[in-house]
C-alpha cells in the first residue's frame, strides 16, 4: 500500500499532466506484477476516504474529477480495474471517516469506486458547510460572558493564524501553498462537476451502485440518476 504522502506526489502530476504522468506509471513495473499506474489507483481508491489535510483532499479530488471523463470516454485498459468495495460510513463528518463497514471481497469496476468516493467527499463538504451556519447561528444567541469566552478564543486562533501567515509553522509546504488549486471551491467543483456528470450515458448505471445515503446527497443538489 502506498502512503498518502508519496500518491500526493502522484496525484500532483496528474493534475499538471493527466495523460503525460498516466503515461510514464504504465512503463514501470510493480512488485505485484502491475503497471505503475494500475498500482498507484487502486491503492489512491484505498485510502481516499481516509486521506488527511485540506490540501491533500482538495488536489485528489480534483484530480479524480480528471480521471473519470478520461476513464468513461475512452477505451483504455484501466477503466477495467476492480478495486475493493470498502465502505467509508457516511454519517458525520471528516473526523469519523476511520469507521469502515467493510465488505470483505467485493470488487466493483474502478469508475464506480470514484463516483462514490466523489459523492461522499461532497458531502462532506455540505457538512461542514451546514456545520458552519450551526456555529454561527449558536454564536448568535450567545450571553455576555459567553461572548467574551469567544472573543477571547477568537483572540488566540487569530494569533495562531497570524503565526502561520509569518512562516511559523514549519510543517507547511511552500510549493503547496503556491499550487493554483488552492483558490479552487471544492464545493462549486464538484457541484458542476456531477451535474456535468448526470447528462453521461453512464450515469443512470453509475447511480444504481450507490446506497440509499449517497441518493440522497445528489438529490440535495437536485441530480438524479432516476
Amino acid at each position: 500500500m502506498i502512503k498518502q504522502s508519496l500518491l500526493v506526489v502522484f496525484i500532483k502530476l496528474f493534475n499538471h499532466d493527466l495523460e503525460g504522468s498516466m503515461n510514464f506509471l504504465q512503463t514501470l513495473s510493480t512488485p505485484t506484477g502491475e503497471n505503475g499506474l494500475v498500482y498507484v489507483m487502486k491503492s489512491w481508491c484505498d485510502i481516499q476516504e481516509l486521506f488527511s489535510g485540506e490540501y491533500e483532499t482538495k488536489v485528489a479530488v480534483i484530480a479524480l474529477t480528471k480521471f473519470m471523463p478520461f476513464l468513461l470516454n475512452s477505451n483504455s485498459p484501466l477503466a477495467n480495474i476492480t478495486v475493493s468495495d470498502d465502505e467509508m460510513s457516511i454519517e458525520g463528518g471528516r473526523l469519523t471517516r476511520s469507521s469502515k463497514t467493510v465488505a470483505a471481497g467485493v470488487q466493483i469496476p474502478i469508475t464506480i469506486k470514484i463516483f462514490k468516493i466523489l459523492v461522499q467527499e461532497f458531502k462532506n463538504i455540505l457538512e461542514e458547510k451546514e456545520a458552519e451556519r450551526a456555529g454561527d447561528e449558536d454564536s448568535e444567541d450567545d450571553d455576555v460572558e459567553e461572548e467574551e469566552e469567544y472573543e477571547e478564543e477568537t483572540q488566540i486562533m487569530t494569533l495562531a493564524q497570524m503565526a502561520q501567515f509569518l512562516g511559523d509553522d514549519d510543517d507547511e509546504d511552500e510549493d503547496n501553498k503556491d499550487d493554483p488549486l488552492n483558490d479552487v471551491d471544492l464545493h462549486d467543483h464538484l457541484s458542476q462537476f456531477l451535474t456535468q456528470l448526470s447528462t453521461h450515458g453512464s450515469y443512470p448505471q453509475l447511480c444504481q451502485a450507490l446506497n440509499d445515503n449517497e441518493q440522497k446527497v445528489l438529490g440535495s443538489m437536485l441530480v438524479s440518476g432516476s
